[in-house]
């Protein structure tokens, strides 16, 4: 599965061309990891070769973003896929459009007491998103790495109804709770970037994850 994280804009600004009309240096961009040091070589990098003031907005999920964007209170936003966005768009009936692709990072499952996913003992817990588009992908990476099999091979709109065998107990709930469970309620769990990031989740400690780079078809 193919994971960008895009550059997203509401269609107001890409008609008017920015923030507080014509005139305007600073551009509002929200995210969803504000501490990462990029983004302040970001803000340096386009005030010194733009011109660009560059104001970045941290939310604390991503139910936020697109809406504060769709209100125009940001300009720009950049922390989700393209599959998260055309799921937000179809089911808020919005049409926020993307203007270019900014990352790509793998989706890890996680664990702080077993080293590889074949250790999970049958029946342990394991936590994933609950929004539609990371649900699915969280099933895919479960699936992977040999904890379940779903329905027809699964889809990037897989749903917990679609296990048809599991070795572990799925449980779904907000993206930025998955981190914080794996210290005692859950053996392993799936993270976004940005919450294991948070948490301080090492790269040892991801057992397993998918892979984002793009699938090559012959033509």
């Amino acid at each position: 599965m193919v994971v960008v994280a895009a550059l997203v804009v509401g269609l107001a600004l890409s008609r008017s061309g920015g923030s507080g009309g014509s005139g305007s240096q600073t551009i509002r961009i929200g995210v969803t990891d504000a501490s990462e040091p990029y983004w302040q070589t970001y803000t340096e990098l386009a005030k010194k070769d733009l011109g660009l003031n560059v104001k970045i907005v941290n939310f604390s999920d991503y139910s936020q973003p697109n809406p504060a964007l769709k209100q125009g209170e940001l300009d720009l936003n950049e922390f989700q896929h393209i599959q998260y966005l055309a799921n937000y768009n179809v089911t808020a009936h919005d049409d926020l459009q993307p203007i270019g692709a900014a990352a790509v990072y793998p989706l890890p499952l996680y664990s702080l007491k077993y080293g590889k996913p074949s250790a999970l003992p049958n029946g342990a817990q394991v936590a994933i998103p609950n929004d539609a588009i990371n649900e699915a992908r969280g099933l895919l990476v479960l699936q992977a790495a040999g904890l379940l099999t779903l329905k027809d091979g699964g889809s990037a709109f897989s749903t917990t109804s679609d296990i048809q065998s599991q070795k572990v107990k799925v449980t779904t709930l907000d993206a930025s709770q998955t981190a914080p469970l794996l210290n005692g309620s859950v053996a392993a769990a799936i993270v976004n970037n940005n919450y294991a990031t948070s948490a301080k989740l090492s790269e040892s400690q991801a057992i397993f994850q998918d892979n984002p780079a793009p699938v090559r078809r012959p033509m």
